[in-house]
């Protein structure tokens, strides 16, 4: 019997006591089946290490999209399989996989996989040697209340963009105007604001109206990107090998329409960022994918490497939804094949 290591998420939504109980039993038809409940930051990393260095046959991840990179940060270039069992509230990773997201058909589908030797390599991205499996964030701020709304109050134009923009990704997904409203702060949340400020794709929207905002008060660095034989000066990008960066409901948020897992990263970059792009770009990316030719958008396909560097002024950087600390220079590079999933 093959032997397999199960780490969850005891902070994470679906991850209940039961739930997990049960999976452990479905699990352990195929399985020698070790539990490991993560207890801190970067627990994650250190026991898919250990199982990968112990010859372990597959190591499951079953949490949120931030389970699925700590884990994968301590397997990747290795051979061990990664199963995948969806946790949180977006699961965008399972999502861009073609996985369930409903927990009972996902452990099917990963008991079937394991059956049929179903393996899928993908390429993952990498920067000051961690990964990431959906994007690296350049010049996105983490949202911060108290900022926002002081912005706000002193723009009424900007307000009125913010709230079209909004009407526009509801509509655009079928859903009414508050129908998207953050719930209230719950174990996860909790457990995630031990890892510091962290980037939920539903602020994917309010983090575009505030660059947009500061970048027309001027008060962010200018980013210098450098990809193959291109060289241009941005306010904020993506790079990713996922199309999908988020969802609105189960509607996919397509930021870049070419990427592909097997593939480069891809990177989606604003020149300049005026406001009336906000909308544009939220009815875009839920509908069509035509921002990709947007004037001040640069887009670039299939990558191997991309450097970024800033005018002397530090910008923000996160990594799958995690914020670092601000640099003035960042590497990000393709790990091609690295890392071998279970669908």
């Amino acid at each position: 019997m093959q032997e397999a290591v199960l780490i969850t998420n005891p902070a994470a939504v679906a991850t209940s006591q039961h739930v997990k109980e049960v999976i452990v039993k479905a699990l352990s038809a195929d399985l020698h089946v070790e539990v490991v409940d993560t207890a801190a930051p970067g627990h994650a990393t250190e026991v898919a290490s250990q199982a990968v260095r112990s010859g372990v046959d597959l190591v499951v991840a079953f949490g949120g999209d931030g389970t699925m990179n700590e884990v994968a940060n301590g397997m990747v270039g290795s051979d061990t399989s990664l199963g995948i069992l969806p946790g949180g509230n977006a699961n965008v990773v399972c999502r861009n996989l073609g996985l369930p997201a409903d927990i009972v058909e996902a452990t099917g589908r990963l008991l079937n996989g394991l059956r049929g030797n179903r393996i899928r390599r993908i390429s993952v991205g990498r920067t000051e040697g961690r990964c990431f499996l959906v994007s690296c964030g350049l010049g996105l701020r983490p949202p911060a209340a108290s900022e926002t709304a002081r912005e706000v109050r002193h723009d009424a134009a900007s307000e009125a963009t913010y709230g079209a923009a909004s009407e526009t990704a509801n509509e655009a997904a079928g859903q009414r105007p508050n129908e998207d409203a953050a719930d209230p702060p719950g174990p996860d949340a909790v457990a995630e604001h031990r890892r510091g400020p962290r980037f939920p794709g539903r602020h994917l929207l309010e983090s575009a109206f505030r660059a947009a905002i500061r970048d027309r008060s001027g008060r962010d660095a200018r980013i210098r990107l450098s990809a193959g034989d291109v060289t241009e000066a941005v306010v904020v990008a993506l790079i990713t090998n996922t199309s999908q960066l988020s969802y609105v409901g189960d509607w996919p948020v397509t930021l870049a329409p070419e990427a592909r897992l097997e593939e480069g990263l891809d990177l989606l970059a604003m020149r300049h960022f005026p406001l009336s792009y906000v909308p544009r770009l939220a009815w875009s990316a839920l509908w069509g994918g035509s921002h990709v030719h947007y004037k001040q958008v640069l887009y670039l396909h299939d990558l191997g490497r991309v450097r970024a560097t800033s005018d002397g002024r530090p910008f923000s950087v996160h990594l799958d939804g995690e914020f670092l600390d601000d640099r003035t220079e960042v590497e990000i590079e393709l790990i091609r094949d690295g890392l071998a999933v279970l669908v």
